[in-house]
């Protein structure tokens, strides 16, 4: 860990649970980028021991979460069916989500919608940013 960043790849899910089982260190946030991409990849090979996987892993995830007070960040690939847009894996992620919120390009360039989906203590609404030279307006 290099002033509080650690940088992991995992090529598999199996590889990014092992990390999450037994981190080395906790970071003061843990973020992880497109998590159910793998379990994507996977789901085709062996749908049952993916889903299993992906359970404990989000189980895990949870667990390390509320013992330690450690804020976690879930990014993921999304679909949409029938208008409503959800995650992959919507079934596991989503009940232990605490907050959900949806980044959405907008048609004007660098416009983008922030949609707030669930919340503990706040209303669903959405808030729109521009992305500029300047960083975030």
């Amino acid at each position: 860990m290099l002033d509080g960043l650690s940088i992991a790849t995992p090529v598999n899910q199996a590889e990014l649970h092992e990390l999450l089982k037994a981190p080395k260190e906790l970071p003061t946030l843990l973020v992880i980028d497109t998590v159910n991409a793998h379990a994507r990849l996977e789901y085709a090979l062996d749908k049952a021991k993916c889903n299993r996987v992906f359970a404990r892993m989000m189980i895990d995830l949870y667990n390390l979460a509320t013992k330690h007070e450690l804020p976690i960040l879930l990014t993921g690939q999304i679909y949409e069916r029938d208008g409503e847009v959800s995650p992959y894996y919507g079934k596991s992620l989503v009940p232990m989500t605490k907050t959900l919120l949806q980044l959405e390009k907008a048609h004007a360039p660098g416009l983008r919608h922030a949609r707030l989906k669930k919340h503990r203590s706040l209303p669903e609404g959405i808030a729109d940013f521009l992305l500029t030279n300047n960083g975030l307006e």
